[in-house]
């Protein structure tokens, strides 16, 4: 019977999540995967599988040697069939469902090789597949975390900006698009059962006692308390190198830099504060 803990981390801000999901991970002893965009992938073309391959190399990769590297692309055909069978990965390769099915199996075993409780898994744009995560049984928590607007345009906007390499198209539109979408899923989805949605600052405000309340709501008793975190405890996140804008979940919990003014012109702040929508962020039932 599989009893691992699974919970998918949905959110509007990008390090907010990041850190809430660094203390979950730690105070519930939890495997922590960041951006691993798994749930995202499609599986309409070839070149969509070979994607969903190359996804499953990395993240085996990252969990086999603690810090990312890259294993040559044969080293794959010898790595999966092992752990899972060759029909249960070309089942995996036929369908985004069972490809989801695997992916959850695999973590909840790479979770207890590693002597951890269960994971919980971060990617920012979950929740355009919630269907998809909501379908697996068991069926992973969701948590949503939410930041204001303003905050997350001003922070994607300067992440473009910052690694234009891999987010450079990510403007002003793009920020306010997404940031409107997921408040909106939000929204609805915060009056389902098994859906939890907190501030990002009410977390920052207390993490410890938010901590505990989402911890609670999902059934995992008492986090460790932060005095009694061993100073030698071991690192919960898998992490690729290239993902240098991640630096942050190592640092203290603290509010992030208001980047509102210092990043936007007020062009762009009249503008962003005319498209978002605060209506639905209103309407979100938060846990507190």
């Amino acid at each position: 019977m599989n009893d691992s803990i699974r919970i998918c981390l949905v959110g509007c801000s990008r390090s907010g999540t990041t850190i809430m999901q660094r203390e979950m991970a730690r105070r519930y002893r939890l495997l922590a995967l960041p951006e691993t965009a798994y749930f995202l992938g499609a599986l309409a073309t070839p070149r969509d599988r070979a994607l969903r391959l190359h996804r499953l190399q990395r993240m085996s990769t990252a969990c086999a040697s603690g810090v990312g590297r890259f294993r040559k692309a044969v080293e794959l055909l010898g790595y999966w069939p092992a752990r899972i069978g060759m029909a249960r990965l070309v089942g995996a390769l036929s369908s985004r469902q069972r490809a989801a099915v695997e992916w959850s199996r695999w973590m909840d075993a790479e979770a207890r090789r590693a002597g951890w409780v269960g994971w919980i898994e971060k990617t920012p744009r979950h929740f355009r597949h919630l269907d998809l995560i909501q379908g697996i049984t068991p069926t992973p928590h969701v948590l949503f975390v939410v930041r204001g607007g303003r905050d997350v345009v001003a922070s994607i906007v300067d992440r473009a900006m910052r690694y234009p390499e891999r987010f450079g198209g990510q403007d002003v539109d793009h920020a306010v698009d997404l940031w409107n979408d997921a408040v909106r899923v939000a929204a609805q989805e915060s009056r389902r059962a098994g859906v939890i949605c907190v501030r990002f600052e009410d977390f920052i405000a207390d993490p410890y006692r938010m901590i505990g309340v989402v911890g609670a709501r999902f059934g995992l008793g008492a986090p460790t308390a932060p005095e009694w975190l061993p100073s030698d405890a071991p690192d919960p996140f898998v992490r690729r190198p290239e993902q240098e804008w991640l630096a942050g979940a190592a640092q203290p919990i603290e509010l992030p830099e208001n980047k509102w003014l210092k990043v936007l012109s007020p062009e762009q702040r009249a503008y962003a504060d005319e498209r978002l929508d605060f209506a639905s962020y209103r309407r979100i039932l938060f846990t507190l």
